[in-house]
């Protein structure tokens, strides 16, 4: 099989937020799975940036539990493990207050080449969006080939969405900005479409002449947890419905 980043030069990841929820259910093991299909090399490098202090050894033994599947599938070895976290870098990052942002400076600088692209994924609260964005600039980080990603929900209604879409264009141009649901990634959603295009059986009965209604069934294993402040703040509907099953 062959790699679908062939081709594409090494680049280097930087989670703002990298010990929350986001990063350590999502990110992170997705990135762990492109490693073990040779998609991510020794070559890359990313960075985990996080509001408090956290070694190496406390980072791995919290992400370890969202890539089990990898290793129950046999998929991933130890020696496997290990190399990836080898490509991990912890910064102590206070994107509000600007603490820690020399540290991220200097770990962009090392880059081996000033063209080498550079992600930044804010996986942090959406009323952190622009402190963040801010910062990066600041912190002289704003570059050509610099790329921006943020998740869902981009605000609570349509004005505040607005004004954070109004802040990020303040500091990136729109073609560096990719505004992303993880859910559109998974692969029964990405094969509907071959489902139902693809397939002789459904392709001329899936339409509004035999189709009386859909219902989508979420059934979740995972709770709130430490995530109450967000949903206080947003909600299920917000959180999952306008977005995740919508699209």
């Amino acid at each position: 099989m062959k790699s679908l980043t062939k081709g594409l030069v090494p680049s280097d990841y930087v989670i703002i937020g990298g010990t929350g929820d986001l990063a350590l259910r999502k990110i992170l093991p997705a990135l762990f799975w492109r490693y073990l299909d040779g998609q991510i090399t020794a070559d890359y490098r990313i960075a985990a940036a996080s509001r408090h202090e956290i070694s190496q050894t406390e980072y791995a033994d919290k992400l370890r539990p969202f890539c089990g599947d990898a290793f129950t599938s046999g998929r991933a070895s130890e020696d496997a493990w290990n190399a990836f976290l080898s490509i991990i870098t912890m910064i102590k990052l206070d994107v509000a207050s600007g603490d820690g942002s020399a540290a991220l400076a200097e770990f962009v600088g090392e880059r081996s080449d000033a063209e080498r692209p550079v992600i930044f994924y804010l996986a942090i609260a959406p009323s952190l969006f622009g402190a963040a964005t801010g910062m990066l600039k600041s912190s002289g980080l704003v570059t050509a080939q610099a790329r921006l990603v943020v998740e869902k929900p981009l605000g609570h209604d349509g004005a505040s969405s607005r004004a954070i879409n109004a802040e990020l264009a303040e500091i990136f141009d729109e073609s560096q900005i990719y505004r992303i649901d993880h859910y559109l990634g998974k692969e029964t959603v990405q094969n509907l479409m071959a489902l139902r295009f693809a397939n002789v059986i459904f392709e001329t009965q899936w339409n509004n002449n035999h189709i009386d209604h859909v219902q989508i069934t979420v059934a979740e294993t995972v709770g709130v947890g430490d995530r109450a402040g967000y949903y206080n703040s947003y909600g299920a509907i917000r959180d999952m419905v306008q977005n995740h099953l919508l699209q």
